[in-house]
Parts: C-alpha cells; structure tokens; sequence
C-alpha cells in the first residue's frame, strides 16, 4: 500500500453462529497500521447494520461549527463560532467569531457579534477513524505561529479541536476518542450548524 493511501477494513462474510465487528477499520496510511481490531460474538441473529463512519478529512469539516458551551458576559450569552472553508484536498482556513444571545443562557437564536475575523489555515497530514469518529491530524498556521492540531469529528455534528504535538499525543483514532469524549462532556467542543 502506497504512503497516504486510504484503507477500509470490512468483515466480507460473517463465521457461521457470529456476528463480527471491525473497530479502526478505515483511514489513511502514513505508517504501519496496528491497530485495526475485529471482535466476534456468538449468535446467529442478524449482523446489525453499524452507523457509517463519520467523514473523513477536509469534506467533513467544512460548515459553520457553534462551541456547546455557553459563557455569560455583559448581560447576555456567547458561544464561540467557527467556519471552515475548503482551499484544497488536505488543507482548510478558518474564520472565527461569537455567536451572541440574548438570553444568558444562549437559548433562543443567536446573531454573529460583528464580523467573524481569520483563524489562520490547516494542512491536513493524516486520518484514521473509529466506527463512532473520525480523527484529522493537522499543522496549524496562524498570525504569530504554528500548532499541531486533531480535528475530531463524533459522528457528523459534533467537532472536537484538541491541541496536538509531534510526535502526536494522540497516537490512534482511538486515543483521540477518548479524549475528545472528555472534551464533549465538558462543553468545549463545537456542533454543526
């Protein structure tokens, strides 16, 4: 398999009397990939239909992304906003503002508190997946410098940014989703608009 080239991993047919799962089954293979998992179960029911792994890369980033947590200041609600816009197959830029409510905590709608202002670009250079999310190692750049970034995405509405280092911190799809777990139930990350 070439550098950088995309893998799926499927289970063709299923053991008589199991039903089979894979786990780590898709993305993009920059180094030896080890951590692809199938796990078998007795029974002979049907094999259940499993929710479709979550976009990978630049595709499934793109939109305008509101912060889950809601910050009180003078008077009213805020929520951070986000905007990616696609610039090529692996690399995006960034707008930034506050979504501002007028309740304090941020019900109702919303309106851009002035103009959203540029959050910089990313250069994607890596993807893998779990069934439930899909992980994009990137470069950050942005006025003043530079940062390793996940963009992770749980399931097609939910976008989890996690600062990053090199060699990354978050070595496997699976590491990131656990942290970005944790970041979900803390109201840091970000949900499709």
């Amino acid at each position: 398999m070439e550098n950088g080239a995309n893998y799926v991993v499927t289970v063709k047919t299923q053991p008589s009397g199991q039903t089979c799962s894979v786990t780590n089954g898709s993305g993009s293979a920059t180094s030896n990939v080890d951590d692809i998992a199938v796990s078998c179960g007795t029974g002979s029911g049907q094999t259940p239909t499993p929710a479709p792994t979550p976009t990978l890369g630049v595709d499934g980033l793109v939109g305008s992304w509101l912060q889950s947590l809601c910050v009180q200041a003078n008077g009213s609600g805020n929520r951070k906003f986000l905007r990616v816009t696609k610039t090529g197959e692996t690399s995006f830029s960034l707008e930034t503002g506050v979504m501002q409510y007028a309740a304090t905590d941020c019900s109702g709608s919303g309106s851009l508190y002035g103009q959203p202002t540029q959050g910089g670009s990313v250069s994607l250079f890596r993807t893998a997946a779990t069934s439930t999310l899909a992980a994009n190692w990137g470069l950050w750049t942005y006025t003043g410098g530079q940062a390793y970034s996940i963009w992770a995405k749980k399931g097609e509405t939910i976008l989890c940014l996690i600062g990053d280092s090199n060699p990354s911190s978050f070595p496997t799809a699976a590491a990131v989703e656990g942290y970005a777990d944790l970041s979900i139930q803390g109201g840091a990350c970000y949900t499709a608009q």
